[in-house]
Parts: structure tokens; sequence; C-alpha cells
């Protein structure tokens, strides 16, 4: 039904039951539930959360390996 991930939060919350540890695992099984409705799994949700960030351009190379535009200074002679 949901994924296993959020096994970890809910045993979090049986081992120390207090509202702010049920709550959140209230909320990522909530999220869980969510992404499944949607289509997606774990992996897949960040790998889109990811391609998000990144936006639609991606060079094909890093700045770090790209030329930079270099100014000689070069003027007419008077």
């Amino acid at each position: 039904m949901l994924d296993a991930r959020a096994a970890i939060p809910v045993l979090v919350s049986l081992l120390h039951v207090a509202w702010w540890t049920v709550v959140p695992a209230l909320l990522v099984i909530a999220i869980f539930f969510w992404l499944e409705r949607i289509g997606l799994d774990f992996l897949s949700a960040m790998r889109a959360l990811r391609a998000n960030f990144a936006g639609k351009h991606r060079p094909a190379l890093s700045g770090a390996k790209t030329r930079k535009p270099i100014d000689y200074d070069r003027r007419p002679m008077p």
C-alpha cells in the first residue's frame, strides 16, 4: 500500500510517543500516499524534484570547462 520507507518515521513515533513525533510521521505517510496516487515512487519523485530544480537549460559542459570570452583590449591606432 505505502512505500516501506514510511515505516521509519512510524517506528520512531512508536518508540517515542509524543505529538512532535506522531505529526511528522503522519505527514510523511501523507506525502508517500500522495506520491503513489500521482504515480510516482520515492526515487522517481526525487528525480522529478531534481529535474525541476535543474531547469530546462542543461549545458553539455560544466561552467569550469567552458571557455570564457577574452578581451585583448584592441583599439584602433590613432
